[in-house]
């Protein structure tokens, strides 16, 4: 199987990198296109470039579009030639492009399938999202799932979940940094030190994560955790109820409503 990238930021070298560091791709087997990269992924021995979409489309299985959403359309328009009937399978994870948007810019019959991956790809603990067009195969839906298992954990939705799914799990990663880098700062107020502070913080965001989907998996729920957390009286229950004071849940609430809005705005563009 031969998987090529059509743009190399953040996100595409998170993905790749996640892939070949996992070894479910040999670097001799991928390839990218992109005149100024971003992702030091890019500098992996064996690991080929092409000067342009086009040459890629044509030696590749699965091409991934990780392009920003505004480029993908006139993407699609150059890598057209090498699709349709057996052509590659073309992956997107364009934020706001909808599969009915992706068909008609493309070749009939050619698989579409749309992903919404999240930036943990790059350490293998993904969480991402699937959604087939018309005319894919079991076969090739099997094909670009198991890619992204390696990542960490998927998803197969409906289109119609993807703009909640951004939001839950697209977005989230910085509002989790952003949550931590609160916390830090807040430990700073208090006297401890910067690092000391972080080190806290991301640890036990870590370890809740982790403590959580072994709760859910034996039949818990997040109330569980913080039940277990929370003491009568305690200090725990105080600060609870002082961030709920101060509106955390209704802002958090906001942000998915934002992410969401936005994404449907994208589709409309």
């Amino acid at each position: 199987m031969k998987l090529g990238f059509i743009g190399l930021g953040a996100m595409g070298g998170a993905i790749l990198q996640g892939i070949l560091d996992s070894g479910a791709c040999a670097p001799e087997d991928a390839s990218y296109t992109d005149p100024h990269p971003s992702a030091s992924v890019a500098t992996t021995p064996g690991l080929q470039r092409y000067e342009t979409g086009l040459e890629l489309a044509h030696a590749c299985d699965i091409v991934v579009l990780a392009v920003k959403p505004h480029a993908i359309l006139e993407v699609c328009a150059t890598i057209a030639p090498a699709l349709g009937n057996d052509g590659p399978v073309v992956v997107s994870i364009a934020a706001g492009r909808d599969l009915a948007t992706l068909q008609e810019a493309l070749p009939a019959k050619t698989p579409v399938i749309r992903v919404m991956p999240n930036v943990a790809a790059l350490v293998q603990e993904a969480m991402c999202a699937l959604c087939p067009g018309e005319g894919v195969t079991d076969e090739q839906l099997a094909s670009v799932k198991a890619l992204l298992d390696v990542l960490g954990k998927t998803l197969v939705l409906p289109e119609s979940s993807f703009s909640a799914f951004t939001a839950l799990a697209g977005s989230s990663p910085a509002f989790v940094a952003q949550f931590v880098e609160a916390l830090a700062r807040a430990g700073l107020a208090q006297g401890l030190s910067k690092a000391q502070a972080l080190q806290a913080a991301t640890q036990a965001v870590k370890g809740t994560a982790t403590l959580l989907e072994h709760i859910i998996s034996e039949g818990g729920t997040t109330q569980t955790l913080i039940d277990m957390v929370s003491s009568p009286g305690g200090t725990t229950i105080a600060g609870l109820l002082a961030g709920e004071e101060h509106g955390f849940s209704a802002s958090v609430a906001a942000q998915v409503d934002a992410v969401i809005a936005r994404d449907r705005e994208m589709a409309v563009g």
